[in-house]
């Protein structure tokens, strides 16, 4: 399974989400694999267009897609998943509350 993340953030760098997505691949490879036998790649991918199509899902290049967000669309939501009438999964992540709370990971 190959999941598609999208940096639609103005406030971080893809050189730092790259980062991240290395560790969480290490993770998913060493701890998760072996004791589900399932897993899972998370991929950086480059936006296209203005804003998400979740109807047409036009980022997707794997079998769901992770977009992060600055500002929320929903209250208090940190972010949200979701399927589209084709049945691809793909979900929000807000930068913009995970800040307010001071949760940044630094």
């Amino acid at each position: 399974m190959i999941i598609s993340i999208v940096n639609r953030s103005k406030s971080i760098a893809d050189a730092d989400l790259q980062a991240v997505i290395r560790a969480i691949n290490r993770q998913i490879t060493e701890d998760f694999l072996p004791y589900w036998s399932f897993g899972a790649t998370l991929r950086l991918e480059g936006a296209i267009g203005d804003k998400p199509d979740t109807h047409s899902l036009l980022d997707l290049r794997g079998d769901g897609v992770i977009y992060l967000w600055d500002h929320t669309d929903m209250e208090d939501a940190l972010g949200y998943h979701e399927s589209n009438a084709m049945g691809i999964p793909y979900g929000f992540v807000f930068t913009e509350l995970s800040k307010k709370l001071d949760e940044t990971g630094r």
